[in-house]
């Protein structure tokens, strides 16, 4: 790990300061006069005097003026290749490579004025020019934030996407649900129910009709925009009726909501889950291919240690 990188407002002395310096030291110079000659003495004593060196009190200030301009201009130069334009909150992980870029593995960049910066996460790739910008790596995954300019952001499936400025996004897309797997916008089968409180008494009971009534009642939630409310409805089902009528429903329902949650550990665990306890349902092989994509997901979104 290389050192942190230091906050733009914790730097150097800035590139005003020193060029205000430089200028000063040119003006002062410039107002040294040249030395005197006596023309009536003579062309030889002025070509004499010309030819021959003399230390004057003048010179030597003229010499360390120009001494001291070459040292604020260089000064003037190392600042600038040591002006920061990238920021690191704290506990951020990250690491710079040979050619320049940045990689992020966990926490928060942000540039402090528009920069060209390669910066590579465990999910993208971010190609900045002349762009202030931030990258976030979180849970979810990486987050892009676009301040000022444009930045193209490469995905791992390799799509590319151009961010402005105001814009956000955030990667990995949530996976792709095979339509036999999505939920159904129908009504179930078989449920004697019209209405919200109606679905809620019968799944109360027990039997075949509190079950449906219940699996009945999350699916709607979801599909009303409350996927952590049925979430909680079908993990109730699940431990009310193990090994029920709709089971595979209930597990079919609950790995595809955490899946389009972002929630991809947990959906992870449903879809081997469901592997192992319904191995002949139909749809084992739509199963198969999204925790295969959510296995990838899940270790590109793992920091490395």
């Amino acid at each position: 790990m290389s050192e942190p990188l230091t906050p733009w407002h914790e730097g150097p002395p800035t590139r005003d300061a020193a060029e205000q310096r430089a200028a000063e030291v040119v003006q002062q110079t410039h107002a040294l006069g040249p030395r005197p000659i006596d023309l009536a003495a003579g062309w030889d004593q002025v070509l004499a005097r010309a030819t021959t060196p003399r230390p004057s009190t003048q010179m030597l200030v003229l010499a360390g003026a120009l001494s001291v301009l070459v040292g604020v201009a260089g000064t003037v130069l190392f600042l600038r290749s040591r002006v920061p334009d990238v920021v690191a909150s704290s506990g951020t992980q990250w690491e710079r490579s040979t050619d320049g870029a940045v990689q992020l593995l966990q926490g928060r960049l942000q540039t402090s004025r528009a920069t060209s910066l390669r910066v590579e996460s465990p999910q993208v790739t971010i190609l900045a020019r002349e762009c202030r910008f931030a990258a976030e790596v979180i849970t979810e995954g990486t987050r892009v934030t676009v301040f000022e300019g444009t930045a193209a952001v490469r995905g791992g499936d390799g799509v590319e996407r151009t961010l402005g400025p105001g814009e956000v996004a955030l990667w990995p897309a949530a996976p792709v649900i095979s339509p036999a797997l999505a939920l159904h916008e129908e009504p179930t089968p078989g449920v004697a129910c019209s209405d919200t409180a109606c679905f809620e008494r019968t799944a109360r009971g027990d039997g075949l009709e509190a079950e449906v009534a219940l699996f009945e009642l999350g699916r709607q939630q979801a599909l009303s925009g409350q996927p952590v409310r049925a979430l909680t409805l079908w993990r109730e089902s699940l431990a009310r009726f193990p090994g029920g009528v709709f089971e595979p429903e209930v597990r079919l329902s609950l790995l595809v909501t955490l899946a389009q949650q972002r929630r991809f550990p947990e959906a992870l665990d449903a879809a081997r889950e469901f592997e192992a306890q319904q191995g002949d349902d139909p749809r084992l092989d739509e199963v198969r291919a999204l925790r295969r994509e959510l296995e990838w997901l899940t270790t590109r979104r793992r920091p490395a240690p």
